[in-house]
């Protein structure tokens, strides 16, 4: 066990026992993903959270019809942690966020909130999904976490205050902060080409910004200020063949001019 959680699949009482990379199946996880149980009451107790994950698992293996229950992590409102599939190819997201030919069930590590519009997030959980994110971002050596209406747009998963938690970079622990505003990255001539052929960029040099909006808000906004002060860069052109609609709130190609 390679993420630390305070419940592993035996403590919740999970059907299924196996370690990280024993289901088969690609499996190149580049991301997190936020999810919540949509209309689910959050439980009171880590018992009811035990309790619902194995209702989970058993709706989830014997009515729909896959190989577990269809997230790697989850947290409670108790500030508990819990082990699901693990690192092990997940069935919680649909689609390909980036546009790479793979979806996302094989890149994207699900980390699921045992609650949704029945009840409010406790700080205990933000907590902990905070300590969890970070683990999961550290072991895959990644700095991205998206919410699941990233990839499926007809859903409202995971809810307004995860999403916007997402947006504000809520894993973020404050000491590491300035390392985290730092990601600006060139990219490289495949992803380049990838878009150009897709028609969402015509530049020549194309950045991605770590913020996802259009409007560079928020921890980005402090950065692009500081990179215009000390002559790092002129100007953020946000030109380019993307429909703004389309892809607000997401990471998406900005020229640096």
């Amino acid at each position: 066990m390679t993420i630390p959680v305070d419940y592993d699949q035996a403590d919740w009482g999970s059907t299924r026992i196996y370690g990280d990379g024993e289901l088969s199946g690609l499996w190149v996880p580049d991301k997190v993903v936020i999810h919540w149980g949509g209309s689910t009451i959050p439980p009171l107790t880590r018992r009811g959270e035990r309790s619902l994950l194995r209702g989970w698992q058993r709706y989830h293996r014997n009515r729909k019809g896959w190989r577990d229950i269809a997230y790697g992590y989850a947290v409670g409102n108790s500030g508990s942690t819990y082990r699901l599939r693990g690192l092990n190819p997940q069935g919680a997201t649909s689609g390909d966020y980036e546009g790479d030919g793979i979806r996302e069930n094989a890149e994207a590590v699900a980390c699921v909130w045992l609650g949704g519009s029945g009840g409010r997030i406790s700080k205990q959980a933000y907590e902990a999904m905070g300590r969890l994110v970070r683990s999961v971002l550290a072991e895959i050596g990644s700095d991205v976490v998206i919410g699941h209406r990233d990839v499926k747009h007809n859903t409202t998963c995971p809810g307004d205050a995860w999403w916007d938690w997402i947006q504000e970079a809520g894993w973020v622990d404050e000491e590491d902060d300035l390392d985290y505003r730092k990601t600006i990255d060139l990219i490289g001539p495949d992803k380049l080409e990838q878009l150009r052929a897709a028609g969402r960029w015509s530049g020549e040099t194309a950045y991605y910004f770590d913020g996802r909006s259009d409007a560079v808000a928020g921890a980005n906004q402090n950065l692009v200020e500081h990179l215009i002060a000390s002559d790092q860069i002129a100007s953020l052109d946000a030109g380019g063949p993307h429909t703004h609609d389309q892809y607000a709130q997401k990471s998406h190609p900005h020229r640096i001019v």
